[in-house]
């Protein structure tokens, strides 16, 4: 079920689930990381095959344009959750300025895949850039892994699922 901020216009594609990073501060920390290098360098995303649903670029979500520059990075409400789905579109991530990322799927396997896959994308980007210049997916790269990525989402799923088991959470 989707807070109401993110119900308020689902119109621009068909999702079951939703993930917004700043539930998990090591997420977050990375997320704001990418964020802040991709509004520095405008580079595109998909760096690695499990990261093809990143696509060419990740959207950003900047709060200030909506809000102007006192607000506190929230989307608290309806309207403010239009503008994000806008800014989302039809990408599977939003880095949100200041605040981490949404990321959306039609499961809860593919939006937790995504989400754990949006980090490490993340951190090889960063690690990657003090070394020159990187070789992103084509487009044509990052649909096909993304597809296939989507058609093999139970073993990673049930991997994390006996991690968390064991761990007694």
């Amino acid at each position: 079920m989707c807070g109401p901020w993110w119900c308020a216009d689902n119109r621009y594609r068909s999702f079951e689930s939703i993930l917004q990073g700043h539930e998990w501060p090591q997420f977050t920390q990375v997320a704001v990381s990418y964020l802040v290098v991709l509004i520095a360098e405008g580079a595109p995303c998909s760096v690695s095959q499990l990261s093809g649903f990143l696509g060419g670029t990740t959207p950003v979500y900047e709060i200030r344009d909506f809000m102007g520059d006192a607000s506190d990075l929230l989307v608290r409400s309806q309207k403010l959750g239009r503008t994000l789905a806008e800014t989302l579109g039809p990408a599977a991530v939003a880095l949100m300025r200041g605040h981490g990322s949404v990321v959306v799927g039609v499961s809860i396997k593919q939006v937790v895949y995504r989400a754990i896959y949006t980090e490490n994308n993340a951190r090889l980007q960063l690690q990657a850039l003090p070394l020159g210049d990187i070789t992103f997916l084509t487009p044509g790269e990052a649909q096909a892994s993304a597809d296939m990525n989507d058609e093999h989402l139970d073993r990673p799923w049930e991997l994390w699922k006996r991690r968390v088991l064991a761990a007694g959470r």
